[in-house]
């Protein structure tokens, strides 16, 4: 969320999804939220945490996300983590590239885009952002910034096709509009910047126990250090 010149950012941290109830869950997945925290100070936050609750030396850490500058910070921290570029972003781009043509032929280049990134063929795919462009001049610059971004993270794309563990993960945008937004976007109430930078992690922690400010106190059992898993991180800003 972009509040005047704020930004409330999230960072989800869980051991993938799992179907629950006829719902997919995110497993044991805790949040970190906090107004006004610097984006390095945040990200070495959520490391901190995730190595009180996992022994990194067995984990495979997938981050999924926008791709965007505070997110790139969270990869330097993370280093070793394969970034995926979140669902929510991906079609977003795709759709606005593709915005304006028949429901058939929006259909077909959908495919064919999605097919081109999956496979890193960025040749293929800048003949069809061209065919787009020259269909529809009016929305050339739009197409454009769609298929710069989409080429930029192109390898956060296709390791969905490679890494089928890369799919089992994405939740930033879910996240955000449930921890943050009911309070902060959807139904917002007028908070001060002090009183934000209070709420904010208090949102993020929701019902889970809080832990002790003693470092050698014991972690709730939901947030116990597994021997072995792969943690899964969705960073996204509201």
């Amino acid at each position: 969320m972009q509040w005047k010149k704020s930004k409330v950012p999230l960072i989800s941290v869980y051991e993938g999804i799992e179907r629950h109830i006829g719902r997919n869950i995110c497993k044991n997945v805790f949040h970190i939220s906090e107004y006004g925290k610097k984006p390095g100070d945040l990200w070495e936050q959520a490391l901190t945490e995730v190595e009180r609750r996992y022994d990194l030396t067995c984990t495979k850490i997938y981050l999924h996300g926008d791709g965007g500058n505070w997110f790139q910070t969270g990869l330097e921290w993370f280093s070793g983590a394969a970034f995926v570029l979140d669902k929510y972003h991906k079609n977003k781009s795709i759709e606005c590239m593709t915005a304006g043509l028949k429901e058939t032929d929006r259909k077909l280049f959908n495919k064919e885009i999605r097919w081109a990134l999956e496979n890193e063929d960025l040749r293929f795919f800048g003949e069809l952002s061209d065919f787009l462009c020259n269909e529809q001049p009016e929305r050339a610059d739009k197409i454009l910034e769609s298929a710069r971004y989409l080429s930029r993270f192109v390898k956060g794309i296709s390791i969905c096709k490679t890494d089928c563990r890369a799919n089992n993960g994405g939740c930033t945008e879910p996240h955000v509009s449930h921890i943050l937004s009911s309070r902060l976007s959807s139904r917002p109430m007028t908070w001060s910047r002090k009183t934000l930078k209070k709420l904010a992690p208090v949102l993020a922690a929701g019902n889970i126990t809080l832990r002790s400010k003693d470092p050698k106190a014991e972690l709730p059992k939901p947030l116990r250090k597994p021997q072995r898993a792969r943690a899964r991180l969705s960073a996204g800003v509201l």
